[in-house]
Formats: structure tokens, C-alpha cells, sequence
């Protein structure tokens, strides 16, 4: 149930009587923080899962980049992760080489899994159709693992990992997931400034693109930790969305997603990132093929986005690998582009 402005007042005020005995326990618990990451620097150079294995990268030459160890595991894969062999570093089989013509970006997904938000870019070949994803996780020892808890998600336990990887990957770490079958959304994300101008919409998916790309590579370079708070999949995703916008314009579109989102979820018990997501106005509802569209409510479209008994049912009919991207963006508009 959705709470009421009348509660605010309430909680205002148990805020300021609560505040002097938090404020320190809060500072206490900053300066642990600090002092674990210290204690425990990033590193690239551990035993690590083979899902999280081969460090991704880019080369850029022109308009053109190639992208090293683009993660492609299937679902058996996933699934047996934890006795799955490391691979092999000079060529592995859960990754793949490709080059892309950044010119050529079609148009955008925004993605969400259980606790995990994803950026999927829709590329044309002129042949066919790819879907790569941008998804920045954590990465894990292949023996002797911190547990995953808040704690030490929050204290640098974990090294960040960004890694461009193709779409049905996601797909299939999510359905290997013990909590699995949960709401997966996948929403189209209309174009990031109106305009009729075909080659300023694909700047702007260009711009995002190679900020993400950078982002990749510069923790490639320099380790950083994983951080639940301020260094993770949705900081990371926003951060790389601001740079590539304000680029071409003095707008900051999502520069307080991550805190408006969490006190939007506090106060109204909805997703908040996602209804965020809708309030400013990037989910294209043109793309959803019900009448009125553009006048769905947030609930109406978060339903139709929600595509995780559709992905359970395709994958049951023997649909897989990239073909699963294309079958479920049939129940949209747009299809690939």
C-alpha cells in the first residue's frame, strides 16, 4: 500500500529525534568502511570465476571499436558456475571477439534483474541485428568467496566489473539465480533528446556507447572496489548516461537518480528506479502496441516490460542464444530499431 503525504509529517519528525543517536553510529560505521577497503585494495589478479574471469576491453580506431572478452555464456554454463572451470586466458570459451561500428546503434534497453540494472545497446551489421549489453557486477573468487552480504558488498569485499556481454548472457544469469522466476524488465528507452535530426539521435547513442566503453577500460587499467552504494551497476549506468548527455546539452537528466530513486522506493514502496525512469520521461511508450499508449501508468507499463514468464516460456520451447533478444522485443513496437 501506497503511503500517504499524511504519514510525512511522522516521519519527519522521528528523523530528528533519531538523528542524534544514528549520526554517530553512521560515522562509526563510514569509518570501518574506509578502513576495510584499505585493508583489502582491488585487485585483477586473483583466481577468479569464469564468469567474471577475462578482463573486457576496447580499441578504438575511427568510428570503429573492437571489443576484447565479450562474455557469451550459456545457460547450463551458468547454472554450473560453481564447479565450471576458470577457462582459458588466452582463449576462452565464454567469450568472444567482435568489432562494431559505433555509427550504428539502432536503439536502447534499459534492463533490470533482481538486485542488478543493465544497458543493452541494439546494433545493426547491415547484415543482421546484435544486442550488447553494458553490465558492471563484482567479481568472485572462484574458491574460498566472501559471502554475499550487504556487509561486504558495502565494505569493498568485491572488486568492481564492468563488462560489455551479449544480452542472452543476462538472460541467463538471471534464470540460473535461485530466486528465479522473478520480475525481469526490460524497458525501450525512447530517444535521450527529441529531435528529427537522424544523425544527432545516433550521436547521442554513439556518445553513450563510448562512455560506457571508457568506463570499461578505465577499471580495466586501475581495479577499483565494488561499492553498494556509491560504485555499482546503477551508479556506474547513470554516471556514463550524464557524460554522453551533457556532452550536447546543460540538462543533468539523471544525475540524483540513484537518491531520488531510494527515497521514492522509502516513501511510496514502488520500484523506485524504474518509476524514476518513467517520471523524467526515458521509457518510450510509443513502443508498447496498446491503444493510448502514451497515457499508460507507470503499473500498466511496468506489467507489459516485465518479461520474465515469456523469457521461462521460450526458453522451455528450445529457444536460445541471440534469438532470444529477438523474440522478446516482438512484444514491442519498435521490434530492433
Amino acid at each position: 500500500m501506497n503511503m500517504t503525504a499524511n504519514y510525512r509529517p511522522v516521519i519527519f519528525a522521528l528523523a530528528l529525534v533519531l538523528l542524534p543517536v544514528l549520526l554517530p553510529i553512521l560515522m562509526l560505521l563510514w569509518l570501518v568502511r574506509i578502513y576495510k577497503k584499505r585493508m583489502n585494495p582491488p585487485t585483477n589478479d586473483r583466481e577468479w570465476y569464469a564468469s567474471n574471469r577475462e578482463i573486457c576491453s576496447a580499441t578504438f580506431v575511427d568510428r570503429k571499436v573492437h571489443i576484447h572478452n565479450i562474455r557469451n555464456m550459456s545457460y547450463d554454463q551458468w547454472q554450473n558456475l560453481s564447479v565450471l572451470p576458470p577457462g582459458d586466458l588466452e582463449n576462452s570459451e565464454y567469450h568472444f571477439q567482435h568489432t562494431y561500428n559505433m555509427d550504428a546503434i539502432e536503439s536502447l534497453f534499459f534492463g533490470f534483474t533482481h538486485g542488478h540494472m543493465f544497458l543493452t545497446f541494439v546494433i545493426g551489421t547491415g547484415i543482421d541485428t546484435e544486442h550488447l549489453t553494458f553490465s558492471v557486477e563484482h567479481r568472485h573468487d572462484f574458491k574460498k568467496a566472501p559471502e554475499l552480504t550487504m556487509w561486504n558488498y558495502l565494505t569493498g569485499a568485491f572488486t568492481l566489473y564492468p563488462i560489455m556481454c551479449a544480452e542472452h548472457d543476462i538472460f541467463y544469469r538471471s534464470m540460473a539465480q535461485e530466486a528465479w522466476p522473478y520480475p525481469l524488465m526490460l524497458y525501450p528507452i525512447r530517444d535521450l533528446k527529441s529531435s528529427d535530426i537522424l544523425y544527432e539521435r545516433r550521436l547521442i547513442h554513439r556518445l553513450l556507447f563510448l562512455r560506457v566503453l571508457q568506463r570499461v577500460n578505465q577499471v580495466a587499467g586501475v581495479p577499483e572496489h565494488y561499492d553498494a552504494l556509491t560504485n555499482m551497476c546503477l551508479t556506474n549506468t547513470a554516471t556514463s548516461a550524464n557524460l554522453a548527455l551533457r556532452s550536447i546539452s546543460q540538462r543533468n537528466h539523471i544525475k540524483c537518480l540513484w537518491p531520488q530513486s531510494a527515497l521514492r522506493y522509502l516513501m511510496y514502496s514502488i520500484p523506485g528506479i524504474e518509476h524514476q525512469l518513467f517520471k523524467h520521461d526515458f521509457i518510450d511508450l510509443t513502443a508498447i502496441p496498446r491503444p493510448n499508449s502514451t497515457q499508460l501508468s507507470f503499473d500498466e507499463v511496468r506489467n507489459y516490460c516485465d518479461i520474465s514468464t515469456q523469457l521461462t516460456e521460450l526458453v522451455k520451447a528450445g529457444v536460445s542464444g541471440s534469438e532470444l533478444a529477438f523474440k522478446v522485443r516482438e512484444r514491442f513496437s519498435k521490434g530492433d530499431g
